[in-house]
């Protein structure tokens, strides 16, 4: 929908989105609930909250604050920092999409449980706040001090800026009521001093009010029609009470700054600042009183729901650690409501065995090795193996009960549980340490140094030397089978080694780079990837011959990928989604503060990352299984679905398809009741002829239905399953 708004107004349109049924296809895990920066908390009552944050955080509680879920508003990329309900049903998030200073607002009529976007076009330059007097009435600032006005709700906007200033910085605006409102700054005349303007009349005539060289204004907060609190960034407090006309000094803090305020009523308010400080006054901010909240952290948002109930978030301005915090008496003591139950680890790696257990391992605090397990899906984590000796490079299961790790400094170590990785027992050899391993079978368990591959073929009892070429440098190494085996490695070219009998014999090819080869991702014995800092490559022919794809920019990367179109590359600060074998690249993740480096996948079954500060998300989407056939240039000439093979089956079955052009393709599985109960492909797929997989381990013995969707095609058809 289109809406076309005079030169007066702006353009605004409707996107035709329904968040409400959308989820978030990563969960975070570890910090709970959130990884990202939260800027702001935002709660309804004592039981329903918000919080927004950085790469598009929108999260809710309805239990006040002990568990949170997610709500997909569309984008991975905006910085939301502004929150607001004009009542329990009526709320708007503001923000800006990264490095592109484009407003981001949506909007919920219903408390919250669902949102939709709006897409403004405008010449604000970089929002920075926005207030709503009620469901209808509300104005959008820009901190040049361009004020935006609409009357309803949001679906269209009408110019109400200010006067033309000298170099202006404006940070809040407020409205008493439809009427009477402010927009709080500065402006800069060789010497910075706050500036106010005033408007009566809803925003169309503004007077200006300057006051002292006393800095930028940051934060206000108004108390009734004539008075109102303001501060700025040197800990300086000021109260009008006079329709900001004149200002009596409250309080020249000797705290950093004052990141947030907010008054219950005329006489409750409190300030956030620096270091886990408050201030709070019950006289109308006359007199203030500090209190210290017991979390070294910038109050960055703070919020009075009743004399009694307040929120806050916080983090440090070089941390990445969120507080989530509140408070039941007053403010005199508060309750964090993030957790990272694993503490400081580096260089990290994790393991999943299913959607519940997990190991993550790394280096504590930068000295020795440390290995923790979950068993309820990331919500709580325990030690199970720590020394100071040396740090663990790598975790692998052989199955749920049989767990082989991987360590050293100047010695090689391998570590080996059969208790589900409770007790450990440690093998060492060599002077070089393990920097990975593969797991096949009880018969072929692989681990390689800088320059050697080892292989035993009794669970680790014994281990012997199956490759040792002149000059190796290896860097990765997977195995697909117990004789078919890849490993990206070279001192001076990037190359591939490749063994087709279990390590008896390799040859080497050379990838099409001077850039090596980091890590490698084999979903089948003839196509693999591998992925380089800024470049991944593809082989369809069992690494004889490489092809570099366009992909996004990642450092210190990692790949993985579930079959053989589905994959992702993390590195830095994003992670990427390819559903037709890496021809194209979504965006599933950016974040600005976690390092993500180490994917850890069951095929089918889980997919985890993880990465610097122990931070780790768990993949929730379905990890359907696509094989792309590749025979040359044939492309289908219309939508087919096959039959499917075997059927019946056990539990595994294979579903072909035929694609003859660019489309959007749904295969899912239905039982005779016609209940959804599996979705294996939800893509944009090239042209081609495809496979999809169907493992139905955890269904009961039947007749179900799948069906195929795309373009106006629509084609069902039976399989059984027999146990």
């Amino acid at each position: 929908m289109k809406l076309n708004v005079l030169s007066v107004g702006l353009i605004l349109i409707l996107l035709n989105i329904s968040l409400n049924s959308q989820t978030q296809k990563w969960k975070w895990i570890n910090p709970y609930p959130t990884g990202a920066l939260v800027n702001q908390t935002w709660f309804i009552d004592e039981q329903k909250g918000f919080i927004i944050g950085e790469a598009g955080t929108l999260m809710r509680t309805t239990d006040g604050g002990t568990t949170w879920y997610s709500i997909d508003l569309g984008t991975t990329t905006a910085n939301l920092f502004r929150i607001s309900f004009s009542d329990a049903f009526n709320g708007r998030i503001l923000g800006t999409e990264l490095n592109a200073d484009t407003p981001f607002f949506a909007r919920t009529t219903d408390g919250g449980i669902t949102w939709t976007q709006y897409s403004i076009t405008t010449d604000l330059f970089f929002p920075v706040d926005i207030f709503f007097v009620n469901s209808q009435y509300g104005w959008c600032l820009d901190n040049l001090g361009k004020v935006f006005k609409t009357t309803n709700g949001g679906q269209y906007w009408i110019n109400r800026s200010l006067p033309n200033l000298i170099l202006p910085s404006f940070q809040k605006i407020l409205f008493v009521n439809q009427n009477d409102g402010y927009v709080f700054g500065s402006t800069n005349n060789n010497i910075v001093s706050f500036t106010i303007a005033r408007t009566t009349n809803g925003g169309t005539n503004w007077s200006i009010h300057s006051g002292p060289p006393t800095g930028e204004i940051f934060i206000a907060d108004i108390l009734n029609d004539s008075s109102t609190i303001i501060a700025n960034n040197y800990g300086l407090l000021l109260r009008s009470t006079d329709y900001c006309d004149s200002w009596t000094f409250k309080m020249n803090s000797p705290v950093r700054r004052f990141y947030s305020i907010d008054f219950l009523n005329q006489q409750y308010g409190m300030i956030g600042t620096d270091s886990g400080n408050v201030f709070q006054t019950s006289d109308g901010g006359i007199n203030w009183n500090q209190i210290n909240i017991g979390f070294q952290t910038n109050i960055n948002s703070i919020q009075y729901i009743s004399q009694n109930f307040l929120t806050a978030a916080g983090h440090e301005e070089y941390d990445t650690y969120t507080y989530i915090l509140t408070s039941t008496n007053q403010g005199s003591s508060w309750s964090n409501h993030t957790r990272n139950v694993i503490g400081s680890l580096t260089q990290c790696g994790i393991e999943p065995i299913d959607s519940l257990t997990a190991f993550i391992y790394g280096i504590p605090d930068w000295v020795g090795g440390s290995i923790y397990k979950t068993t309820d899906g990331g919500l709580t984590w325990y030690l199970v193996y720590n020394t100071s000796d040396y740090p663990i490079s790598d975790v692998k299961s052989l199955n749920d009960h049989i767990i082989f790790a991987s360590g050293g400094s100047s010695q090689s170590i391998i570590l080996k549980s059969i208790d589900s990785g409770e007790t450990w027992m440690e093998t060492a050899f060599n002077n070089e340490w393990v920097k990975g391993l593969s797991l096949i079978d009880s018969s072929a368990i692989f681990a390689f140094t800088n320059s050697v591959i080892y292989k035993s073929t009794n669970l680790g009892a014994e281990w012997n030397i199956t490759f040792q070429p002149t000059e190796a440098h290896f860097r990765d190494l997977e195995f697909t089978s117990s004789l078919v085996g890849y490993c990206a490695g070279g001192n001076y070219s990037s190359q591939l080694h490749k063994t087709t009998d279990g390590g008896s014999s390799w040859l080497t090819y050379n990838f099409p780079t001077s850039d090596f080869v980091e890590h490698l991702s084999f979903p089948s014995e003839m196509v693999g990837y591998g992925v380089t800092w800024g470049k991944v490559y593809k082989t369809i022919n069992g690494g004889i011959s490489w092809n570099m794809l366009i992909s996004p920019y990642v450092s210190w990367p990692d790949i993985v990928f579930n079959d053989e179109l589905n994959g992702w590359i993390t590195g830095g600060t994003g992670v990427y989604k390819t559903s037709n074998g890496g021809q194209t690249w979504e965006p599933e993740i950016l974040h600005s503060d976690s390092h993500f480096s180490a994917f850890g996948i069951k095929r089918n079954r889980s997919l985890w990352l993880t990465g610097s500060n122990a931070d780790i998300i768990k993949y929730t989407g379905e990890l359907s299984t696509a094989i792309a056939e590749y025979n040359g240039t044939e492309i289908p000439r219309e939508f087919s679905l096959l039959q499917n093979y075997p059927n019946p089956f056990n539990p595994t079955t294979r579903i072909r398809y035929d694609v003859p052009r660019e489309s959007r393709v749904v295969l899912k599985i239905y039982d005779v009741l016609g209940a959804e109960v599996a979705t294996l492909i939800n893509e944009n797929l090239t042209p081609g002829k495809y496979t999809a997989e169907w493992n139905a381990g955890q269904f009961a013995s039947g007749v179900y239905i799948y069906r195929m969707d795309a373009e106006g095609f629509s084609a069902s058809k039976k399989l059984i399953l027999v146990k």
